[in-house]
């Protein structure tokens, strides 16, 4: 029992020693500036004893975190508990390039493996804890500060300082954005050029406020349904494809309810509607509801047809010859 005590009391200690902050030298810093572009991907070289400094964008609507592949040297490799990887928060002074003396709390520490490639993930949030990771992938549990804007990671060796067989071991260090399968939509509805302020939007079948849709709505990857209904105007439905990571436009034009009639027919022919000549052939112009009598005259040939028109539709009446030969 007072060896479960003991034991207990070296697990809290070494537990609020992690707390405390920590003063350590390194060699080199190295930098890399993370962009929002999905097919963002940097490489630093660095040694044992050298710290990377990642910068952060500050706004990341999308990114769930960072990946580091880290192409590890064969003498390190096959050099068990030679050197570990560790994650700080907290670190003073600000990093720079002529700076190697610092202060900050440690978060994470891991043994390099012994194997030629090994890939970290350090998620951002709580939630983006949720990143896929594989059995070649160690995903750190801690969640860094990022108030500043920046990871701060160092290679420690971990051999006595005497020996110094590892000091030319040259690791790369691959840098890449990990982000949410998803990214925005902002629509941007308009009629004769005025802005819509009342309408129902239903993507995926799903209602959707109008204010959100024109802020802009996280949705997942992939193609997405968009329909738009109003009393006032036709329902209009748009299918749009949601890039990962990136804004989405789309605008969509509402019409008048109000039907209308497209008439086409060869310059010769004479157009009649209810009687009176149509001189709007080729183009679209609004008609009333109900039947409506259609008349083509070419020469002394009258061709006759009757529409009924409904609300909210478009009609289009075409007047086409055609020459059939058969053979007896």
């Amino acid at each position: 029992m007072r060896e479960k005590k003991l034991l207990l009391s070296v697990i809290i200690f070494s537990l609020t020693v992690n707390a405390f902050t920590q003063s350590f030298r390194i060699n080199k810093t190295k930098f890399v500036n993370l962009t929002k572009d999905v097919e963002f991907s940097s490489s630093v070289k660095m040694n044992i004893n050298d710290a990377l400094v990642v910068f952060i964008p500050e706004e990341r609507p999308y990114m769930n975190g960072i990946e580091i592949k880290i192409s590890i040297p064969e003498k390190v490799a096959i050099t068990r508990n030679s050197c570990q990887l560790e994650l700080y928060d907290s670190v003073k002074p600000a990093p720079s390039s002529d700076q190697i003396d610092y202060s900050g709390n440690k978060i994470f520490q891991g043994i390099i493996p012994g194997k030629f490639t090994w890939i970290v993930q350090i998620p951002f949030t709580a939630e983006s804890k949720k990143i896929r990771t594989n059995q070649y992938t160690t995903k750190i549990d801690s969640i860094p500060d990022l108030k500043n804007n920046y990871l701060f990671i160092r290679l420690n060796q971990l051999l006595p300082k005497s020996d110094e067989t590892l000091s030319d071991a040259e690791f790369t260090m691959t840098v890449s954005p990990v982000f949410a399968n998803n990214g925005s939509l902002s629509l941007s509805i308009l009629s004769d050029g005025q802005k819509i302020n009342r309408c129902s939007i239903l993507i995926d079948d799903v209602p959707y406020n109008l204010e959100s849709c024109i802020n802009g709505i996280t949705l997942s990857s992939g193609l997405h349904t968009v329909a738009v209904i109003s009393e006032q105007y036709r329902t209009e439905v748009r299918t749009v494809r949601i890039e990962q990571a990136r804004l989405t436009n789309l605008t969509i034009i509402l019409k008048s309810i109000e039907p209308t009639l497209i008439v086409t027919a060869p310059n010769n022919v004479s157009v009649f509607i209810d009687g009176n000549q149509c001189n709007s052939t080729g183009k679209e112009f609004f008609i009333t509801e109900g039947d409506h009598n259609l008349k083509f005259k070419i020469g002394n040939y009258e061709l006759m047809r009757t529409i009924n028109v409904i609300k909210g539709k478009t009609y289009k009446v075409e007047l086409t010859f055609d020459v059939q030969i058969t053979e007896q």
